[in-house]
């Protein structure tokens, strides 16, 4: 967007009142991709958390495997 969104054919309190409305907008997008952001890096954690579990219990099957039943 850029300054023509502001026409001159309207009165300056309409003018003030959409500057004040994008202004809102672009505190609102900020908003949104710090939202966006948390979601991605507590689905990462996520992630992370299932894949040690994962590796954890193949650890675990693997030591048994190598052991012999009877001694």
């Amino acid at each position: 967007m850029n300054h023509y969104d502001y026409d001159q054919d309207k009165t300056k309190s309409e003018r003030r009142e959409r500057g004040r409305e994008k202004k809102k907008e672009r505190m609102d997008s900020g908003k949104k991709a710090k939202l966006w952001a948390q979601i991605i890096v507590d689905r990462a954690e996520e992630a992370k958390r299932l894949e040690d579990v994962r590796i954890a219990e193949e650890k675990a099957k693997g030591s048994r495997r190598g052991t012999p039943s009877h001694s």
